[in-house]
């Protein structure tokens, strides 16, 4: 694990083991954060190396740092939106596990192993949000198809930049925003071309493309058939 290549770095480079400390504590929780567990791994190594040389060579006192870290990695999870309910019992394993360790070795393989457990809570996090983002613009898509929708109206139904939300919306789905607001108005027109006497040119009005031109366009790049045609053969 280097730590004694660390603690010669530090030596040599007659740094400010505090500051560093608390530097490379917070490089830690940007990493499981970012859910970068390489880069984590990384930093935890250096981390460790400043704490051991700052106590003296102490284990129990970078025992109790690294408990500290735990501690802080929770609270930042919970400022990220991870229920406070689903840490209690990472937290109280985490602790026990750190606790019971007995030398440096020990102690970095329990914190890698904790590290990726909260990049894991994090990472499930992240997916839930990324699914309740996407159907919150679906939903908004679905309600407003037959108005004049943008990018950036269905971004701000999800509190999302325009850019963010297209990005999302398209690793959700599979589908750009267009595709999915052209497939909403194409089978909201196939449904009504089907059950109502509506003229072709006011089925297109009502469900939000510009003309009848642009609709016959747009339904026959998905049906691959013509409105009037789809109409005679479904009724």
């Amino acid at each position: 694990l280097h730590i004694a290549y660390y603690i010669e770095n530090i030596k040599k480079g007659k740094q400010d083991t505090a500051r560093v400390i608390l530097e490379k504590q917070d490089m830690v929780i940007d990493r499981v954060s970012r859910g970068d567990i390489p880069g984590a791994k990384e930093i935890v190594n250096e981390f460790l190396g400043c704490i051991f040389f700052d106590s003296g060579m102490n284990f129990d006192m970078l025992k109790i740092r690294v408990m500290e870290l735990v501690v802080i990695l929770s609270r930042k999870a919970i400022e990220h939106g991870v229920r406070a309910r689903e840490l209690l019992g990472l937290n109280y394993s985490s602790l026990t596990e750190l606790n019971g360790t007995t030398g440096f070795e020990e102690l970095c393989h329990s914190l890698t192993r904790i590290l990726e457990k909260y990049i894991e809570s994090l990472g499930s996090l992240k997916r839930r949000r990324k699914s309740f983002e996407c159907r919150v613009m679906r939903a908004y898509i679905e309600e407003h198809f037959s108005e004049r929708v943008t990018a950036e109206d269905v971004a701000a139904a999800a509190g999302l930049s325009a850019s963010r939300a297209l990005h999302l919306f398209k690793e959700e789905t599979g589908m750009s925003f267009t595709e999915h607001l052209r497939k909403a108005r194409v089978e909201f027109a196939k449904y009504m071309l089907i059950d109502s006497d509506h003229s072709i040119a006011e089925i297109a009005m009502e469900a939000g493309f510009a003309d009848q031109s642009h609709f016959t366009r747009q339904f026959r790049e998905v049906e691959k058939t013509t409105p009037r045609r789809f109409r005679v053969e479904n009724r």
